[in-house]
């Protein structure tokens, strides 16, 4: 019995989302090794919507509550930079790094 064009254009977009969720993932893994040293960090979490990748790519960054408000900007930047480049290392590019990455503090 032959494939149908949809099974096989399906098990392609498995394949190709895989891989990105993969780059994500290591990337983000870098990300928090580079940062294990930064204690107002708690952790880096994402969401996706993989039919408009990478646009649709938003990376938290997760704080403690250990932060000083007048750090943040400083903190913010650090943190962008490391991830930017974290992802470009993935191949993930965006055109604005800073509507795609977001500081959150956890209560």
């Amino acid at each position: 019995m032959p494939k149908s064009v949809n099974d096989t254009q399906s098990k392609k977009n498995r394949t190709v989302v895989t891989k990105l969720e993969n780059s994500v993932r290591k990337a983000l893994a870098l990300a928090s090794s580079r940062t294990k040293d930064m204690h107002e960090l708690d952790s880096f979490s994402y969401r996706v919507d993989w039919s408009n990748f990478p646009n649709s790519l938003m990376v938290n960054c997760h704080l403690t509550d250990q932060i000083q408000s007048e750090n943040l900007t400083i903190l913010e930047e650090k943190l962008i930079k490391i991830v930017q480049l974290s992802l470009l290392k993935q191949g993930i590019k965006f055109r604005d790094f800073r509507k795609n990455i977001t500081l959150l503090m956890t209560p």
